[in-house]
């Protein structure tokens, strides 16, 4: 008898997606630089993509949590379940049937990924919003390699976005607190004096 994986035929080959946009990027950035040298100030586009990427990272786990905080991905197990036999269950039921034994947690790591998400929403708590959004998502990355739940590639690109969104701040940050050093804090906003742009502001 064979058990096929979740992950797929191709394993830790799934993440051929993250690996070829991440060679785009490489190409069509030096393509830019290239093309452009004489631009060094590129501050504005920065911190559009960077706002996006907040949105991005927002809207990705949301989902995640509310399925978790009010539960409904990691359910309590169910008759039909506990008469099925061991063999023929696939494995994300039976590792999220097994957490959902405990209530708690299961609400608690729903809050794990809500509270991230509430952080990414607002600009000043943006960066503490998406380092803990990168290590609970990390997190969710090795847990489901370990129960070959099947989400690995999405867990490890929501971590991804959120290593980029704070390693705006992370050298500060680093001076701050590991060096002991005065930092002067500095961030670039673009010009939203018009009144439409002061409600639609990221």
């Amino acid at each position: 008898m064979t058990i096929e994986s979740e992950e797929g035929v191709f394993g830790l080959y799934n993440y051929i997606n993250l690996i070829l946009v991440f060679g785009v990027a490489v190409i069509g950035g030096t393509a830019w630089s290239l093309a452009d040298r004489r631009s060094t100030q590129y501050s504005n586009l920065y911190y559009w993509i960077r706002v996006l990427a907040r949105y991005r990272l927002a809207y990705g786990m949301i989902g995640w949590g509310l399925k978790k905080a009010f539960p409904m991905q990691m359910v309590y197990p169910t008759m039909g379940m506990l008469n099925t036999p061991f063999v023929d269950l696939e494995e994300p039921p039976q590792s999220w049937s097994h957490m959902d034994v405990s209530f708690g947690y299961t609400v608690f790591l729903g809050f794990a990924e809500i509270i991230p998400v509430l952080l990414l929403l607002h600009r000043k708590t943006a960066v503490l919003g998406a380092a803990l959004a990168a290590v609970v998502t990390f997190n969710i990355c090795i847990a489901n390699h370990a129960y070959d739940a099947g989400v690995a590639v999405p867990a490890a690109y929501f971590a991804l976005i959120g290593i980029f969104i704070a390693w705006y701040d992370l050298p500060k940050i680093w001076d701050l607190l590991v060096r002991g050093k005065d930092v002067v804090p500095y961030r670039y906003y673009p010009d939203l004096s018009a009144k439409w742009q002061r409600w639609t502001r990221g």
